[in-house]
């Protein structure tokens, strides 16, 4: 499917407060959930005005940074602004049960058990990992389901993508194996995953050029495939890396705080799957506190960073130009509803995207990047920068 227009984004701002409000019920940590009626999955439409908050422009020193390429690029070091919170748009509502239209829900003493994870393709289809039904589940970007990928080989799915060919990786925690899935849904290959590399992961990962690893709090990685080769188990612990890996770059991304308590981007090429004293071909230095975590790029090559606050209740993301500087932010509430770092997304053109999980189902709610003057940002560029770190770059540190 097409990439809606800007203007269909646009028209998505215009959502009810009530219906907001009703896509974000908060979970009961005690009574087990009833399972509800297969129906179609809600796809709410706009039908309010929202004006998002503006927030605080961050004042700065400018530094001059060189890069790979021998150019010097202006950056600085902020003081920064927390995002204003924003008004999410739901868009997907699944209630709890086995149907078409449902995901697995389960409440566990205190824990509450359904999907641990989803994502967003290039078309915005939605693709939610149905952990209990085993199986994923692919809606388009109006909600209508797609198809349902069957996954009865896992035994306990923690997390998957989807790559470029229509292939599904999926990391089975339990089984410790990575599952891989042709297009048509036939399982075509089983990777074996070392116990303590598998039981230590929490998600999985491609990078642009379809090198596979497992992640752990997208702060450090594991090598499953370099180079379109398996890594044998016994060789996957010495492949784990700080930093983390982005299926819209070849490379890797370490955020580091610096000597005079900066945020420093640090950028790799993965060269070897042992190589652990890489020097970076970038650094640069990047407007967000400190304790932010790099998260993701887009398909302009703009880098996204995140930051959970100590109650877990409020998720912010910035969106970072290639210079360093902020361009807008959105803050995410998640008080109401079971979250993990899994369960936020920022797709290609740069939205941000979020899982909310209680007992009586599943809603995916869609939340605007807002510039520092309040207004909504603008799609990413359809063509990525002219950076180091983007598809086809020269990967050469030093």
């Amino acid at each position: 499917m097409a990439q809606p227009g800007q203007s269909t984004r646009l028209a998505l701002i215009l959502v009810a407060f009530a219906l907001a409000s009703c896509a974000n019920q908060p979970a009961s940590s005690s009574t087990p959930p009833t399972a509800l009626p297969t129906v179609p999955p809600s796809v709410v439409k706009p039908t309010a005005t929202i004006v998002a908050s503006a927030t605080t422009e961050p004042t700065a020193e400018t530094v001059v940074v060189p890069t790979s390429e021998g150019t010097e690029v202006a950056a600085t070091t902020p003081t920064p602004a927390a995002p204003s919170p924003a008004t999410g748009i739901p868009i997907l509502q699944l209630s709890a049960g086995t149907g078409d239209t449902q995901v697995g829900i389960q409440q566990n003493g205190d824990t509450l058990v359904g999907p641990p994870a989803f994502r967003i393709g290039a078309d915005e289809s939605i693709r939610i990992l149905d952990r209990l039904n085993k199986r994923v589940l692919f809606f388009d970007v109006s909600g209508k389901p797609r198809r349902s990928l069957k996954i009865a080989q896992a035994q306990q799915p923690q997390d998957f993508i989807v790559n470029t060919a229509g292939e599904t990786f999926v990391f089975d925690q339990g089984g410790q194996q990575v599952l891989r899935y042709n297009s048509k849904g036939d399982l075509i290959s089983q990777f074996p995953i070392e116990p303590s590399v598998s039981a230590a992961a929490d998600s999985i990962m491609l990078n642009s050029v379809q090198d596979l690893a497992l992640v752990q709090q997208n702060r450090s990685f594991w090598v499953v495939l370099f180079k379109g080769k398996p890594v044998p188990p016994d060789q996957q612990v010495a492949s784990k890396h700080d930093g983390t890996v982005t299926p819209r770059s070849p490379t890797i991304f370490k955020s580091v705080v610096s000597d005079d308590n900066a945020l420093n981007q640090q950028i790799f090429p993965l060269q070897s799957i042992n190589d652990q004293g890489l020097d970076s071909f970038d650094t640069r230095p990047i407007q967000v506190p400190v304790d932010a975590q790099f998260f993701n790029v887009d398909r302009a090559m703009n880098m996204y960073y995140t930051r959970t606050d100590s109650a877990q209740s409020t998720v912010d993301i910035w969106r970072v130009l290639p210079d360093g500087t902020t361009a807008g932010s959105t803050r995410i509430s998640t008080n109401t509803c079971t979250t993990n770092w899994r369960s936020v997304y920022v797709d290609q053109v740069g939205v941000a995207w979020n899982m909310c999980l209680s007992t009586t189902g599943v809603s995916i709610t869609r939340y605007p990047m807002v510039a520092a003057d309040g207004t909504i940002l603008a799609d990413a560029d359809k063509d990525a920068a002219s950076v180091p770190w983007r598809p086809g770059a020269r990967l050469e540190a030093g």
